[in-house]
């Protein structure tokens, strides 16, 4: 193979700098990796996104009925009566000579005085309290679920125009081999070798398309979105933020399954007194009006309910044992709450070292490479193969520096999902 000429060298040379000058630092921004992206599609940030699935995720939608269904067992625990009046109407001849007949009317209600109405307002509003704790933390865990696909989403869309620029680069490359082999200064083997990059690059950038739609199509049925709309994602997988373990573990004491919790043993306690309340007599009116033998007969009383065999004992049980149960689920819990912050949070810490490491070791390494391979590429002395291999590092390097963004970024996300609300950073 003949030496390359000072034509041929300088051509290299242009391709080296603009492959490894792309191979040194990730881009911030990028239009949509979406091909029906253009001037109709919409930019979407993690606020937009989680104010979207607030108003329209399916999942809390349905979730929010059974709010109603608890406001209503508070409207049925509201009657100031357990049960209808009861009225009864009887009539009939009298047997003998006089052919008068008789009639009867009663009227009988139940009343409640011993403060059970009042025990069961109570428990009822406590459901509604729970019921509304749950569907805060479905809202909670779906946002949670949400950040992380809209960040995998927003790394695909950000690795597919990495992918793209490769494919660029690796067509300048092919173009120009083809050239030097025209020129006679190298052989055909430097094109094959060429076309293989290229192809693989091809493959690689149809491949990371592809997650990119799949990702854009769950990220959209999560938010109740048609497919007519176009996506553009915005945000910075490089941001960050500091955390201190007593904000997080006082943030995470608020956390909606934990109020939900506390609303369901609160309707225990009520159902408990409600229960106590039954071990006094209830109390009944009655009014009578009779006619007997041409006589009106008017009459009133009370009547009372006897509590010798229900006195509230399967309530008082029951109620007991699912605050015992209560108790230490709420313990449970929390212990896991604790353990997973504590856990996460070292993990986040790690993870933004490394991250660190590479931005302050590896960019320096890089720029420094660059500036060996362009002396190199001036010197004559580096050949296609020696370049793919730096070529083939640097962009690799580069791939795992947007990787560690991802992660960075996904640590983050899971520790602010453990707290009362979700995470609040891209915006």
């Amino acid at each position: 193979m003949r030496a390359p000429s000072r034509w041929g060298r300088g051509r290299l040379l242009g391709v080296a700098t603009l492959t490894l000058m792309a191979s040194v630092a990730v881009p911030r921004g990028q239009a949509s990796a979406d091909p029906r992206s253009g001037a109709h599609a919409r930019d979407l940030t993690l606020s937009n996104a989680r104010a979207l699935a607030r108003q329209r995720a399916p999942q809390l939608l349905a979730a929010r009925a059974s709010v109603g269904l608890a406001r209503a067992e508070v409207v049925r625990a509201s009657r100031w009566a357990p049960k209808n009046p009861q009225l009864l109407v009887a009539g009939g001849p009298r047997v003998g000579d006089d052919t008068t007949p008789n009639i009867t009317v009663r009227l009988m209600q139940r009343l409640e005085v011993t403060g059970q109405r009042g025990a069961r307002v109570e428990a009822a509003e406590a459901g509604v309290r729970a019921a509304q704790a749950s569907v805060a933390n479905r809202e909670r865990l779906l946002l949670g679920r949400l950040s992380e696909l809209f960040l995998r989403t927003l790394h695909s869309q950000k690795a597919l125009t990495l992918a793209k620029d490769e494919v660029r680069l690796a067509k300048e490359l092919l173009r120009i081999a083809k050239a030097r082999q025209e020129a006679g200064e190298v052989s055909v083997l430097d094109v094959n070798v060429a076309a293989v990059t290229l192809a693989r690059q091809e493959s690689r950038g149809l491949r990371l398309e592809a997650t990119h739609r799949r990702l854009l199509a769950r990220l959209r049925a999560t938010l109740g979105m048609g497919n007519r709309t176009a996506l553009r994602l915005k945000g910075d997988l490089g941001a960050s933020r500091t955390f201190a373990l007593t904000e997080l573990l006082a943030a995470a004491r608020k956390r909606p399954d934990l109020r939900a919790l506390a609303a369901r043993s609160a309707q225990s306690h009520a159902d408990e007194r409600r229960g106590k309340r039954q071990r006094w007599p209830g109390l009944g009116l009655f009014a009578r009006y009779g006619r007997e033998e041409q006589a009106n007969i008017f009459m009133g009383g009370l009547t009372f309910s006897l509590p010798l065999f229900v006195r509230g004992q399967h309530l008082r049980a029951r109620s007991g044992a699912r605050q015992r149960l209560l108790s230490r689920q709420k313990a449970a819990l929390w212990r896991d709450i604790e353990a997973r912050l504590r856990g996460e949070l070292a993990a986040y810490g790690a993870l933004r070292r490394a991250r660190k490491a590479f931005e302050s070791r590896a960019t320096a390494r890089l720029k420094e490479s660059l500036g060996l391979a362009q002396k190199s590429y001036q010197a004559g002395s580096t050949t296609l193969s020696a370049l793919l291999v730096l070529r083939r590092e640097l962009l690799g390097s580069r791939r795992a520096f947007l990787a560690l963004q991802l992660e960075v970024a996904l640590a983050q996300s899971r520790l602010e999902a453990l707290l009362s609300r979700g995470p609040r950073r891209l915006q």
